[in-house]
């Protein structure tokens, strides 16, 4: 029978995992591109929330799955995101089902544990409690019973992480800030050193290692939420040493496999960036390197490992793993039902006349299905429109929900129901620019442009990237170079990996001629995000107005093979392209 390892370590960037593997930082990760394949992961949702996770392992978007926020309502009142939340189940319920032994390791949202088929560990087994790991207790139902005892002393507790090992953390850093720092660090450190332990434990101690394990791998993220907004240089600093950290471990864990088993690692990419997918083993499709891969693809290509194709699955397992020539459809299987409350508690507290907790508010749910809406946003503007309206009903007063609204008629060119959406902003947040963002936006749509510009330049002033991003935008489009220079320049002030603040500017740069500098900028923003056909479309066209014929047409063909409309590779390859 076939095996996998799939780790899910977010946090690690396409542009990253170039970088350092040209530097030879992350020699364990190099080793599987090169034996295996390489991809850039599209498709995953802007949010360090449990969704990418539970899309990787159920093929389906957030707004399918189910799982996409930290929390969950219940009787109890609100606890972290368990099982009871998951709409479709994951891969590893269908594999048990077909009779494919199943693990994991710290799955986000998959409490409580021992609730799913196989030996599942679930992420309550990382958080600490107590002053050291003799008063660590160790929670129940966070994995099977029979595995409690062997797993208890594979935590390892934030008191036993030395100076030493924070020291290539904090580099950088002033003594106050490194204080208030370390608590955090020592907590991102604990968290991956008990993972690896007990991946090694399931790898190669649990008695028969499981023929399909999961392993969520944070550290690199936990690093980066423990510098917070604070001491950007020195977050960035910190990148180098926990990416470095994680490619030990994974190469660690690769030592651990047995030579049948294939490894899968996926990463979600840091801050919205795009991510990574590496696939290496006897599984592996034939060598392939900067290509994309969607974030859908990955549960079809386990399940195609050990013989199981489900059609109704969108991903393509091809691009990913190879499985048995003959395959077989893949178990339909319901989510685990949630675990029932203690039944030699109820009456005690029913006698206590016990008040149960109010129900989740209005307000909470509308906030719930504005982030949805958010994610779904760039994919499908119809349907992030439809989940915003029915957030808006709930709480009439919600601003995200509001703005989700708005760009959603902007991307479906809708201008009338931005007016009252415009004036509804104004009453809620009078000192943001998202009110005069939006009032650009319609007038810019409905062809009345010199009424938008000082609209425009209230906009300005915002913080937000999405309205700054926006402003920029429609400054391009009334022909205001040097105005969406200065808002470019701004957001990449705030957010210096921001690719479509590149794009922008390089944009901006062709319209002055200056290709040299637009090509520059629409290097780098290929280097982030290489599946974007936008990149190769502008720079097929910089390289037409600067007479190189050739290479603009085979970039105009690359931009192509990315999906990019044929009329607009035709005008980029002739340097007709307009912005």
């Amino acid at each position: 029978m076939a095996r996998v390892l799939v780790i899910f370590a977010p946090g690690l960037d396409w542009a990253d995992l170039e970088a350092r593997d040209r530097s030879e930082k992350i020699p364990h990760l190099a080793r599987l591109r090169e034996s295996g394949s390489a991809f850039w992961l599209t498709g995953a949702a802007p949010t360090s929330g449990p969704a990418n996770a539970a899309s990787i392992v159920t093929g389906v978007h957030p707004e399918a799955h189910g799982v996409w926020r930290d929390e969950e309502a219940w009787p109890g009142g609100f606890r972290p995101t368990g099982c009871r939340a998951w709409a479709v189940p994951p891969v590893w319920s269908r594999l048990e089902a077909a009779g494919v032994s199943t693990g994991s390791v710290a799955w986000p949202a998959t409490r409580p544990g021992s609730n799913w088929p196989g030996l599942h560990l679930d992420d309550s087994f990382l958080q600490p409690s107590g002053r050291d790991h003799a008063s660590w207790a160790l929670p129940l139902d966070c994995t099977p019973a029979r595995h409690r005892e062997a797993l208890r002393d594979r935590r390892v507790h934030p008191s036993t992480i030395s100076e030493a090992m924070l020291a290539p953390l904090l580099a950088g850093v002033d003594e106050g800030a490194s204080h208030a720092m370390a608590a955090k660090l020592r907590l991102a450190l604990a968290r991956a050193a008990t993972v690896q332990s007990a991946a090694a434990w399931m790898l190669g101690e649990s008695g028969a290692a499981p023929a399909a394990i999961f392993i969520h791998q944070p550290v690199v993220r936990d690093v980066a939420r423990a510098f917070g907004d604070g001491e950007p240089e020195a977050r960035m600093g910190a990148a180098g040493p926990a990416l470095s950290l994680l490619d030990s471990l994974i190469g660690r864990l690769k030592e651990l496999c047995e030579p049948d088993r294939t490894l899968v690692v996926v990463s979600s990419g840091l801050s919205g960036g795009v991510g990574v997918a590496l696939a290496a083993g006897p599984g592996a499709t034939p060598r392939r390197a900067g290509a994309g891969v969607s974030i859908l693809d990955i549960a079809p290509a386990v399940l195609t490992l050990f013989g199981l194709v489900d059609a109704r699955l969108a991903g393509d397992p091809s691009t990913l793993c190879v499985g048995p020539s003959r395959s077989k459809p893949a178990p339909d299987v319901s989510p685990p039902a949630p675990p029932s409350g203690s039944a030699d508690l109820v009456e005690p507290l029913r006698r206590l006349v016990y008040r149960s907790p109010p129900a989740p508010s209005p307000r909470w749910i509308a906030e719930g299905r504005a982030e949805l809406a958010a994610m779904v946003l760039p994919r499908n503007p119809s349907i992030a429109l439809k989940i915003a309206e029915r957030a808006i009903a709930l709480d009439p007063d919600n601003v995200a929900a509001l703005l989700v609204i708005a760009r959603a008629h902007v991307a479906l060119n809708q201008a009338e129901p931005l007016e009252a959406i415009g004036d509804r902003l104004a009453d809620l947040a009078p000192h943001r620019g998202w009110e005069a963002a939006v009032r650009a936006a319609r007038l810019v749509l409905l062809g009345r442009l010199d009424e938008a510009r000082p609209h425009l330049a209230r906009a300005e002033a915002e913080t937000d990237l999405d309205t700054l991003i926006a402003t920029a935008t429609f400054y391009v489009a009334l022909n205001r170079i040097a105005e969406a220079t200065r808002v470019f320049r701004k957001i990449l002030t705030l957010d210096p990996r921001n690719v479509t603040a590149e794009i922008g500017l390089a944009i901006a740069a062709a319209s002055r001629r200056d290709f040299l500098n637009a090509e520059a900028g629409l290097h780098r923003a290929a280097a982030r995000e290489p599946g974007r056909p936008a990149i190769w479309l502008q720079l097929a066209n910089v390289y037409a107005l600067s007479g190189r014929r050739a290479e603009a047409s085979r970039t105009a063909d690359r931009a192509a093979s990315l999906g990019a409309a044929p009329e607009h590779v035709a005008a980029a390859a002739s340097g007709r392209l307009s912005v």
